[in-house]
């Protein structure tokens, strides 16, 4: 059942009262029922994958690591190594992340830039 709504499937454009070709596509429609559920299923692992570093939390299609961190090397390494684990994850099942969409939020009453924190290459 699931196999079928996902493979031989096609879509085409209506432009005013013009059609385009049929074109194949694949994957899971947007606006679906199925699609949420198959999401769910797909990430089901990425919580076990940063659960030795830090906690994860999931919704929807957005996930927060966190870390109590107290401004020391070892802590950052730590944080560090959850982001590694992330952007491994997404790579292995190519759920690319947009990297310019994650952000770092630090929450204290000295908060230094001494420790940045990055998904991928640093550069």
């Amino acid at each position: 059942m699931i196999k079928d709504s996902l493979l031989h499937r096609s879509q085409r454009v209506k432009i005013n009262n013009e059609f385009s070709a049929w074109h194949s596509v694949s994957g899971i429609p947007q606006c679906s029922v199925l699609g949420p559920l198959l999401f769910v299923i797909f990430i089901n692992d990425l919580p076990d994958t940063c659960s030795d570093f830090a906690e994860i939390f999931l919704f929807a299609d957005d996930a927060k690591i966190v870390k109590k961190h107290f401004r020391s090397a070892e802590n950052s390494a730590v944080l560090q190594r959850s982001c590694d684990k992330l952007f491994q994850w997404s790579n292995q099942w190519l759920l690319r992340l947009n990297v310019e969409k994650c952000k770092v939020l630090s929450i204290g009453l000295k908060n230094t830039t001494d420790f940045m924190h990055y998904l991928g290459d640093d550069d």
